[in-house]
């Protein structure tokens, strides 16, 4: 089984495209050796990460991400095994929740159709509203 992870944090400082790559960057070197895969939303003032992966490795990044001064207040939204991964062809996913924004090209799609298509077949509502709930509220929209 995969241990999939989603938590919501507030950003402890302006936090800048620099900072977004560097994270970013990170993720990309030490996620694929510790076989994690995810997504990272992020509005400019709170985040919402998915970390999926082997239960151990799932850990000792929540605990590094804890530990990471550039946020605060996380609270842990799902914890759970499942089945298949939702992001296994992500090492770190990624979203600014503004469509004029982008981090060395990297967009995933939280367009309802986008998100349909995604989970389409893979029977995961609770994340998927989780998604949706994230960009909306930021984005100002009905859900």
């Amino acid at each position: 089984m995969i241990r999939s992870l989603v938590y919501i944090s507030a950003a402890a400082r302006t936090i800048t495209d620099v900072d977004i790559a560097a994270i970013l960057s990170a993720a990309d070197r030490n996620n694929a050796r510790k076989q994690l895969t995810g997504v990272l939303l992020f509005t400019g003032e709170a985040f919402l990460q998915v970390l999926e992966g082997p239960a151990d490795q799932v850990a000792a990044m929540l605990d590094l991400i804890r530990a990471d001064t550039r946020h605060s207040n996380m609270i842990v939204l799902l914890d759970r095994s499942i089945a298949a991964r939702q992001f296994g062809d992500w090492t770190m996913g990624y979203n600014r929740i503004d469509p004029s924004v982008s981090i060395d090209g990297r967009r995933f799609d939280l367009t309802p159709a986008a998100l349909a298509a995604r989970f389409r077949g893979k029977a995961d509502a609770e994340l998927d509203q989780l998604l949706r709930t994230f960009s909306q509220i930021e984005l100002g929209r009905d859900f």
